[in-house]
């Protein structure tokens, strides 16, 4: 809108400095009827001239005013994000390495568990007392979880396009998988330890991609 202002601003300028020559011309050269042309024609084209003037600053300064707001409001977008984004990344360190730990001890209770009670063992009893042996780090990963969810929200709520907002979405999927699986195990105890080991890899190369994240 602000360039049509200007552009019509332009033409109108120079139509009245044309209507200013013919009056000037009309006036030291005593023509009359130039110089009427050029005085009328001038008073008329100066009139709208100053209106458009004022139409195009108007507009000029929305544009600018508009501009700033929203240069602004994209840089607080992008702090936000970044915050929430350091913050995910330890958050998320912190839960790969419990979710490592009470893995490998899951691993090893279920396996002294086959072997010291092969005769009566039952799964559904082992996995019950398994995660019962690990309800404080099991709630611990939970609440974590909970966090991790709340920072990718902010990070997707903020997301401007000047950061990779999915990698983040992608990474809390990822661990979310195994924090499921760690606080819920299920399955056969074959079949465990290659779930883990997979779900492992899969967050530390998602860690991978989102750590180096810097202001």
């Amino acid at each position: 809108m602000s360039s049509i202002l200007t552009t019509v601003s332009f033409i109108m300028a120079l139509i009245v400095l044309g209507f200013l020559i013919t009056w000037i011309t009309g006036f030291f050269k005593k023509i009359n009827t130039v110089s009427k042309v050029g005085k009328l024609g001038f008073i008329i084209s100066i009139s709208i001239f100053l209106a458009f003037s004022i139409g195009t600053g108007a507009s000029l300064y929305k544009d600018i005013k508009e501009q700033s707001e929203s240069e602004q409001l994209t840089e607080y977008m992008n702090n936000k994000a970044l915050d929430s984004m350091k913050k995910f990344n330890k958050l998320y360190e912190s839960q790969g390495l419990e979710l490592e730990t009470v893995g490998n001890k899951e691993n090893r209770s279920w396996h002294d568990a086959i072997w010291k009670n092969s005769s009566t063992f039952d799964v559904d009893e082992t996995l019950l007392t398994i995660t019962m042996d690990n309800s404080v780090p099991i709630g611990s990963i939970k609440d974590r979880l909970k966090s991790l969810k709340s920072e990718l929200e902010i990070i997707t709520d903020n997301d401007t396009g000047d950061y990779d907002a999915q990698i983040y979405k992608d990474a809390y999927d990822k661990i979310e998988k195994m924090s499921k699986f760690i606080a819920s195990p299920s399955g056969s105890y074959n079949n465990f330890m290659p779930k883990l080991t997979e779900m492992d890899d899969a967050v530390s190369d998602a860690h991978e991609k989102i750590k180096d994240i810097k202001s």
